[in-house]
């Protein structure tokens, strides 16, 4: 038997238990214990498919904007309602300041996967190279919270567009008349180049980048 002395209300209540009854008790507290938060993320945007918190206050997140229409600017006119593809952004944040931005296309699924085929981004100012967006002289904003992420894909798809890069389509068709042909128009996913790589390949690449 274990004497085991219990305080209550500062009165002092002694038992005898079981030494199985006594070990149970410990593991129980010890259980308890263990279920203590390890790591929590912070509030996450919509639409979000992955966050990856880096060393030196830096992190990654990961969002998918869904298939749609969006006004884009290309030289001196605003084309309305350009159809675009389900796109998946992958953005670098340092000291919660935007440091780089990804951009990859992927064919209509419900689910992001590690095995997910990747297609080029199919209009202009991303580098082949890890997909990664020109930003060209804009100043990269600052984020205080996680959520708010959630604004730079339309902020990047509403900026100026030029001709760099372009052509990673198999529209066959110049920027400009690509760009007149989807006006109201949903985008035809036929036209998506395949970039050889899978999600999971990707991300792996720029967090190592």
């Amino acid at each position: 038997m274990v004497k085991v002395t219990l305080f209550k209300d500062e009165v002092a209540e002694t038992k005898y238990i079981t030494f199985e009854d006594f070990a149970s008790a410990v593991l129980s507290a010890k259980d308890s214990t263990d279920e203590k938060v390890q790591f929590k993320t912070p509030i996450l945007p919509k639409n979000c498919v992955q966050y990856i918190e880096l060393s030196n206050n830096s992190y990654i997140i990961v969002l998918k904007r869904e298939k749609g229409n969006i006004d884009m600017i290309y030289g001196n006119r605003v084309f309305k309602q350009v159809g675009i593809p389900t796109l998946l952004f992958a953005f670098k944040l340092y000291k919660n300041t935007l440091h780089a931005g990804y951009v990859v296309a992927v064919k209509d699924t419900k689910f992001i996967t590690l095995d997910t085929k990747l297609y080029y981004y199919p209009f202009s100012n991303v580098y082949e190279y890890l997909h990664k967006i020109c930003w060209g002289s804009n100043k990269l904003p600052t984020f205080d919270e996680v959520a708010y992420t959630q604004n730079i894909p339309d902020m990047f798809l509403s900026m100026p567009n030029s001709s760099h890069n372009y052509g990673k389509n198999l529209s066959g068709l110049e920027y400009r008349p690509l760009l007149e042909a989807l006006e109201g128009k949903e985008f035809n996913e036929d036209w998506l180049l395949e970039a050889n790589q899978t999600y999971g390949e990707w991300i792996n690449m720029i967090i190592k980048n």
